[in-house]
This record gives C-alpha cells, structure tokens and sequence, in this order.
C-alpha cells in the first residue's frame, strides 16, 4: 500500500507509539542507566515528583505492545508476507552502527573495554543484524511475520469466544509468566499483541463515538498503571531481600498481566474509532522502524544517552521536563534525515539490485 493511501489514524499510532519508546529509553538508559554500575542509584535520590516522572515515561512497553497490534490489524486478511524490507533496512543500520563504531575509534573515544570486545561487537551488529542479540524486536517481527499466514489460517478458524480465550492464554501463560525466563519471551509478546490486534480487525466497531471515551479512560487507566507498576519495580530495584524480590516481580507481573494490555487496547481502540488521511502524518510515520534502529543501535544508544544529552544532568532540576522531550525529538529529527537519504539515495540504488539477486535466487532455489 502506498504511503498516501494508508489510514492517517494508524500511522500516526505509529508516531505516538515511536515517541513512548524513545521517552522510554530516554529515561531507561539516561536516568535510570540500566546496564549501568550505577543502575537505579540516582532514581533513588528524586523527590516523590521525579521518580514519578520517569516511572510514568518508561512507555516502551507499551509502545512495543501497539506496533505488535498494528501488524496484527493490518497482516490478518493477508496470505503471504515478505521480510526483505525489513532485513534489507535493519542491514542498513548495522553498517551505520559499524561506521559510528569506527569514526569514534578514529577520533581516539573508546566505548570498549578492549579492541577484541570492539571486533567481536562489529560482527555481532554487522553479520547477524536480525538473530536477536542486536535488535531483538527485530527478531520477534520477522519470525511473527514468517508464521503469520499460517497463524491467520488458525485464527480464522476461531469464532469470537475461541479468539478471547486464545488472547486470555496468550497473555497469563506467554506474555505474562513468559517474564520469569522463557527463552522465547519476545515471540511470545509478538504474538499475544498481534492477536490483539486481529481481534480488534474482526470483531471490533470502528468509527463509534460511543466507545470512543471508554477507550480513552482505559487508555489513561493502563498508562496510570503501567507507571505505578514501574516505580515499584524501581523502588526495590537496590535491595536483595527476598521480600524486595517478590516485591518486585509481583509488581513486574501486575505491569504485564493488566497495565500493558489495559494501555494498549485503550489507545489502539481510540485511534480505531477515528479516520483521517495526511500524508505528512503518513511519511512522517513510515520512517518510524527507522527511528527505531537507529536509537537503538548499539553504539548509537550509548553514544546518545550516555555521551551526547545525558539526561541525568537534568535530573532533579524542573528544565528535566523540557529537556526530555527535547531528546526525544532530536532522536526523531536526526533519523528521519537518514532516513530520507536511505530511502532517497542509498535504497533507489539498491533496490534494483537486490530485486535482480531476488529474481535470481528465486530461479536457482525454487521450483
């Protein structure tokens, strides 16, 4: 489907889900500094306003949550589905990744403890851009679009009830206690939300002004519960009691069971109750899977959190509320201009090419 001609109401889901996951990281890797030494540590010392704050930003699952849901609503009448695009962009990235890698090696920064760590980082992100240990959205989306036609064919098979109860199992048994440590854990998300949103393609009401205020209060309700979810979580993030430890999965577990799922249906249902067309929304909207590789790239992601807007300098101080939103957008800015020269430049180039090896493969490798 041509940008043009896509419904304006869910690609701007896209951007509001976008935003949720780089406020997230935002806050994630610049306050909170998960994966840090020092993880957890300055979230500790804000006051009750603060903390509030950046528990209440950490989004991402929820933003995760509705790009799973939008692939659902719009990938279930479909037969057939195709990855090279998505490969041939999370490639891309990959050797953008490797060339800030580079250029930062040049100018004497060094981000690795060795130039082995460095070497072994540079093919992890270059060879193996979609196995997981990069990008692991990437992965889920790629193997939830290789089964989906096979999964659409099961699905239709369901009438209303067997859907909800299929949708009730998904979400206890995979996305839920999946959290514990299931190993597919990130399918497991995949799939519960992009069944969501299949049930949201065959049996909900669109365009009805009526549900369109109960989708709104359950919109607030889940994002209200997601952020006490995750201060709990935070509050006992520096303490190894095993009281502190129940605590806090009890509250990780309420988070997955009721707050994302609340938050997602809320928002995706509003945004089903209304129609527009824009193409601004609709560009702006399709380079969104790029801003999502490029923030979280690696190096990238470091680079930017932690060496260019360190966010925790603000931390504490009331400009945090006006310079977080200013990351956000500058993400936003900086990769939707390399998205405009992948897309303009680098891939009108490409495409015939790749189309050429495609072709070619298709001749020598099937029937």
């Amino acid at each position: 489907m041509k940008t043009e001609e896509r419904e304006s109401s869910f690609e701007l889901l896209r951007i509001v889900a976008m935003i949720m996951i780089v406020l997230s990281h935002a806050t994630w890797f610049g306050v909170v500094k998960a994966s840090q030494p020092d993880a957890y540590e300055l979230w500790q010392t804000g006051s009750i306003l603060f903390k509030s704050a950046s528990s209440f930003s950490v989004l991402g699952t929820v933003g995760v949550g509705l790009f799973f849901m939008i692939t659902g609503y719009f990938t279930a009448p479909k037969e057939t589905t195709s990855v090279k695009k998505v490969f041939l962009v999370t490639v891309f990235y990959a050797f953008i990744n490797v060339f800030v890698d580079l250029v930062l090696v040049a100018f004497g920064v060094h981000m690795y403890e060795s130039n082995g760590q460095m070497l072994m980082n540079l093919i992890r992100v270059l060879f193996i851009p979609v196995s997981g240990s990069v990008w692991w959205f990437v992965s889920a989306y790629v193997l939830l679009l290789i089964i989906a036609p096979l999964y659409n064919k099961f699905l239709n098979k369901l009438n209303r009830i067997g859907i909800i109860f299929l949708i009730s199992v998904l979400l206890v048994f995979g996305y839920t206690l999946g959290n514990l440590g299931s190993n597919f854990h990130d399918l497991e998300k995949a799939v519960f939300f992009y069944t969501l949103g299949y049930f949201f393609r065959n049996y909900s009401v669109k365009n009805s002004k009526g549900k369109r205020k109960i989708f709104v209060i359950c919109g607030l309700v889940g994002i209200l519960l997601n952020g006490l979810c995750q201060y709990g979580v935070f509050a006992f993030s520096l303490q190894e009691t095993t009281k502190a430890v129940l605590v806090r999965k009890t509250f990780s577990m309420l988070g997955y069971l009721i707050a994302d799922p609340v938050a997602c249906i809320g928002v995706f249902g509003f945004f089903n109750t209304i129609r527009f067309k824009n193409k601004v929304v609709n560009r702006i909207a399709s380079f969104t899977f790029g801003v999502y590789l490029f923030h979280e790239a690696p190096t990238i992601r470091e680079m930017l959190w932690l060496y260019l807007f360190k966010p925790w300098n603000y931390y504490g101080n009331v400009l945090y509320f006006v310079f977080i939103p200013l990351c956000v957008v500058s993400v936003f800015i900086i990769a939707i201009i390399i998205e405009i020269l992948r897309d303009f430049v680098v891939f009108r180039w490409l495409n015939p090419v790749i189309s050429r090896i495609c072709d070619k493969c298709k001749v020598k490798f099937y029937k």
